[in-house]
């Protein structure tokens, strides 16, 4: 599986424990540090192929880090936020269903926590689901997508959601 470790942390120690612990979990990963200058396209090259977007946060407030965060969400990333001995607020407004937050109180917890976010963190992740329809479906499927400027698959999930909302 596949990665991406985003840090502002000045402990450049502790970050690198971290990325070490993650390989151990069987990740190829790769750290970006926040505090020099962050080439935004490139980390967002590196989410879009990772399968897991790792987040070591300081107190330290960050309108990038932020920015980051949302764009994790938006593409559906499962993110790992790991806040060094604090707690955070901001995170109350983000949306619980693609994020995992974590304290890490002490360095000595770090591979035991690591572990059991990892195994919380697969189970947000998208499943790809396949399926065979009838080609009048696909063209009636096709010719609704266009009109509603969206994907097939959006349409699909759009309709699935309502359903879902509908009916629970």
């Amino acid at each position: 599986m596949r990665a991406v470790l985003l840090s502002n942390l000045k402990n450049n120690n502790l970050a690198e424990k971290f990325l070490l612990e993650v390989k151990l979990n069987g990740f190829f990963s790769k750290k970006f540090d926040l505090n020099e200058d962050p080439d935004y396209k490139k980390i967002i090259s590196e989410v879009d192929k990772s399968d897991f977007v790792f987040i070591l946060k300081s107190r330290t407030e960050s309108t990038f880090l932020g920015y980051i965060i949302a764009k994790c969400v938006e593409k559906s990333k499962p993110t790992l936020i790991f806040l060094y001995k604090h707690k955070d607020m901001f995170f109350n407004l983000v949306k619980k269903d693609k994020v995992l937050i974590s304290i890490i109180k002490k360095e000595s917890e770090l591979s035991s926590l690591i572990n059991k976010v990892i195994k919380k963190a697969i189970g947000l992740r998208d499943k790809r689901f396949n399926f065979f329809i009838s080609s009048d479906l696909l063209n009636y499927l096709e010719e609704i997508a266009k009109i509603n400027k969206t994907t097939k698959s959006s349409f699909l999930r759009k309709l699935i959601l309502d359903y879902k909302n509908k009916h629970s």
